[in-house]
């Protein structure tokens, strides 16, 4: 999945999804991605994993996850 490199587009993209996460599981998880931006999925005071998505490589995988999507991505620095 290849998605644009401006910056609208990751923002846009990624709050659709964590908004659509959250309103089906709640996970201790914070997402940041680009310029500070970050996303609870979940109610917490705290975030027990912060995961920061670097570029639209860590986007892709979080939207279509899996085992090899998300340890590719973490191997490889896209999140």
């Amino acid at each position: 999945m290849r998605l644009s490199t401006t910056t609208q587009q990751p923002d846009a993209t990624l709050s659709s999804w964590a908004e659509r996460l959250r309103q089906h599981v709640n996970v201790p998880l914070l997402v940041r991605w680009h310029g500070g931006r970050a996303m609870p999925l979940g109610q917490f005071d705290q975030p027990r994993v912060t995961m920061d998505v670097r570029d639209a490589s860590g986007i892709a995988a979080l939207l279509s996850p899996s085992l090899v999507h998300l340890g590719r991505a973490y191997v490889e620095g896209h999140v």
